[in-house]
């Protein structure tokens, strides 16, 4: 579990999925022997839960970015993103547009072949 919250780290590459957790946002590990009725089959021999730190980083960031193309018609596409995080909200926006003058045309042919 991670936050409390049953994780989708699982399966062969389990150790690797734990790897991408860096240290420094782990705030303690929790080691459930006796679990509850809650979490059914799923914790015979233990429950381990990993509480990670709140994220305090205040302040704003954002994003931009530029694309465009040229051939088979061209095309231009752009996106903007900005986040202020402050004590009691994190509020975010973000906009995408996408530009072609790109036509696409379909020639098509049926043919039936009666046995």
């Amino acid at each position: 579990m991670i936050n409390g919250r049953v994780s989708a780290i699982g399966g062969v590459d389990r150790v690797t999925n734990l790897e991408q957790i860096p240290a420094s946002t782990i705030e303690r590990i929790e080691i459930i022997t006796n679990p509850s009725a809650k979490y059914d089959a799923d914790a015979e021999s233990g429950i381990i839960n990993i509480v990670l730190k709140n994220n305090t980083n205040l302040g704003t960031n954002g994003a931009a970015a530029l694309g465009g193309g040229f051939g088979a018609r061209y095309r231009l596409n752009g996106s903007f993103l900005i986040n202020k995080n402050t004590n009691k909200w994190d509020l975010g926006l973000a906009y995408d547009n996408w530009f072609t003058t790109r036509t696409r045309t379909v020639n098509k042919q049926r043919v039936s072949i009666r046995f």
